[in-house]
């Protein structure tokens, strides 16, 4: 009995030690199948390690161009090697989690992915968008710039962040740092400049197809690592990426305009009403201010970009060519569709590697000793309530009603001047001059577009911002737009641009007193909006020099109006100049963002319009400044 007793006993403890070892081992396997769906919702779209938090392999890139030149992707093939999702995590846009994505939805009526519930980037939500591939080489402290701004400023996932790397010097412990993905790539040494554009090409030609054909990402953002982004730039990219699949015209979405200067964008500009137009300066219905106005256009601007793996297939791995810039690749391949850009950048490029957001915003102290594109324009407005608006859908962008309720209805209303230069007498106003250009190719562009510092042809010799022969800008407080005589537009409404312009049919006390179209429309403006032009001590920012008591150091200069003292006639007329000349292209950065500035000879030093800024001071120049009342 004793023994059956103790056998009994014994028994009773092995299944109690089973039963608990089998408690354990349910609690870990719901654990884990729990982490796993919790990554799935918070990870990359796609891992090459079949695990979406997994870290790619370094060297992943090594044997791609070999399978890229002997392998035919099958376009249509379900992979069961890679795991990614379908676009429901695939576009860029703060919000709630567990919020299905419309984008996902296959009906007749396409809806923005920006339906969902939008929450503000310091709430500590990460953005949901598409794959961002960093291109690097050898700019670590500039990726760590680009890398923080995004996770930062745009809430970005780190988890959907790529590091291309095929720099001489590794980039991982940056990767680390953000907990980013990294790859090294090792394309050819490149001796030369020939080599090294062959080097990027390589470069970029791998990028694509490991994401688009290796682990068939139906979209994927391309930043360079020497970029800066607005908190909106994300959202913006996320609303133009999802118009793509209902308007097989667009072929890309910039955050880069060439264009978008401080001086024509208007940041800081004076508001007086003058003259003769005071009507809104609003492109269309859709938008109530050029932060949020966006345009389609033929060139390729880069810096920035998102496109999707239906427009690589089709378009840009069909025109791919070896030894050529992996740009001009881009640009040729988008005959017959058009790019979506903002109107005020989302993306600025260069400048120190410690510089952020604030410190490029529009303020009375940039740091412009230290060099940079500082003339730039950045878009410093977000605001969610745009982008869950309808008009933040980018619906008007779609190729019929941009036609319909962009163009139209601006050639309709626009005043027709001859001169570019006669925007000076208007201020919110729309206008439209009119070029002998015979194509996009003309040279009239830039002979036109260099009198105010702005970019006219670029990659392909396409002009930048081009649509159907016409290009927008912004000129002294006004919306302009160039059309060339070989547009459509010119065809359609040249009959009723006819007529010249002409100051005394508005304003019949105005008195012209010079030889030229330009000095009379700057001494005019200079007149009604009571600019004085001051000459400044040695060592004084234009803000310095029309300082007032009881207002901010700002607000006595404008970048805008620096570009009406930036002229050789003028300045001999109000300040008795005995001659100008051009900057000599010296080194010093800041020296350039002087001009106009004064010599004791009575000689003005000019120079490229986009370097005008009110903030620039150096030692030993004396400034020629716009001061406003």
């Amino acid at each position: 009995a004793l023994v059956d007793i103790t056998m009994v006993t014994t028994l009773v403890k092995k299944i109690m030690i089973g039963m608990v070892l089998g408690l354990v081992c349910y609690c870990a396997l719901v654990m884990v199948l729990f982490n796993r769906n919790d990554e799935r919702e918070s990870s990359s779209s796609f891992s090459p390690n079949n695990s979406p938090s997994a870290p790619p392999k370094v060297g992943a890139f090594d044997t791609f161009l070999q399978r890229y030149e002997n392998t035919q992707v099958d376009q249509d093939n379900d992979s069961e090697d890679h795991d990614f999702t379908d676009i429901d995590d695939q576009v860029a846009v703060l919000r709630i989690p567990n919020v299905t994505n419309p984008l996902h939805q296959h009906n007749d009526k396409l809806h923005s992915p920006l339906d969902d519930v939008l929450v503000p980037a310091s709430s500590g939500k990460h953005t949901d968008h598409p794959v961002i591939a960093i291109i690097t080489s050898d700019r670590q402290p500039h990726l760590k710039r680009l890398l923080r701004n995004l996770v930062d400023d745009c809430a970005a996932n780190p988890a959907k962040i790529y590091v291309l790397d095929d720099g001489e010097s590794s980039a991982k412990e940056v990767a680390d740092e953000f907990g980013v993905h990294y790859h090294f790539f090792h394309a050819n040494e490149a001796n030369n400049h020939h080599d090294r554009i062959a080097h990027m090409n390589e470069h970029y030609r791998a990028v694509f197809g490991y994401f688009f054909e290796d682990n068939k990402q139906e979209y994927a953002i391309f930043l360079e690592d020497d970029l800066l982004l607005s908190q909106d730039a994300l959202l913006y990219l996320n609303a133009g990426l999802s118009l793509m699949p209902s308007d097989p015209s667009i072929y890309c979405v910039s955050t880069w305009n060439d264009n978008s200067f401080r001086w024509n964008m208007g940041q800081g500009m004076h508001e007086t009403r003058l003259m003769a137009g005071e009507t809104s300066v609003d492109i269309d219905h859709h938008v109530g201010g050029r932060e949020r106005q966006f345009f389609r256009e033929e060139h390729f601007g880069g810096l920035g970009w998102g496109t999707s793996r239906e427009v690589y297939l089709s378009k840009i791995k069909p025109a791919w060519r070896s030894h050529v810039a992996w740009d001009i690749v881009v640009q040729d391949a988008s005959a017959g569709v058009e790019c979506i850009f903002p109107e005020v950048a989302r993306s600025y490029h260069n400048g120190p590697s410690e510089w952020t957001l604030s410190d490029i915003a529009p303020t009375t102290t940039s740091p412009l000793e230290q060099g940079g594109l500082i003339a730039m324009a950045l878009n410093m407005e977000f605001s969610s309530d745009f982008w869950q608006s309808p008009e933040g859908k980018l619906e008007y962008l779609h190729k019929d009603r941009y036609e319909s309720e962009v163009m139209q209805p601006y050639l309709a209303r626009a005043t027709f001047i001859q001169d570019s230069s006669q925007a000076a007498y208007f201020i919110n106003e729309s206008l439209v001059v009119v070029l002998a250009a015979s194509s996009n190719a003309d040279q009239l562009w830039s002979a036109e577009f260099d009198k105010f510092g702005l970019w006219a042809v670029g990659n392909g010799n396409v002009v930048r911002g081009v649509h159907r022969g016409s290009v927008f800008t912004r000129l002294f407080g006004n919306t302009i737009l160039f059309v060339g005589q070989h547009s459509p537009y010119y065809k359609e409404h040249s009959a009723r641009w006819k007529v010249p312009f002409d100051i005394k049919g508005v304003d019949t006390s105005f008195s012209l007193n010079s030889n030229t179209l330009r000095q009379d429309a700057y001494i005019y403006r200079i007149q009604k909006e009571s600019i004085s032009v001051e000459i400044g001590k040695e060592g004084q920012s234009c803000f310095e020099v029309c300082k007032k008591e009881q207002r901010p150091l700002s607000a006595g200069c404008s970048d805008v109006m620096l570009q009406l003292v930036n002229d050789c006639d003028v300045l001999k007329k109000l300040v008795h100049a005995k001659s100008c000349h051009r900057h000599n292209g010296e080194p010093s950065l800041v020296r350039k963002f002087t001009t106009p500035y004064w010599s004791s000879d009575s000689t003005v030093t000019l120079n490229h319009g986009l370097y005008l800024n009110c903030a620039a001071s150096h030692l030993g120049v004396s400034r020629v400044c716009p001061c406003l009342p």
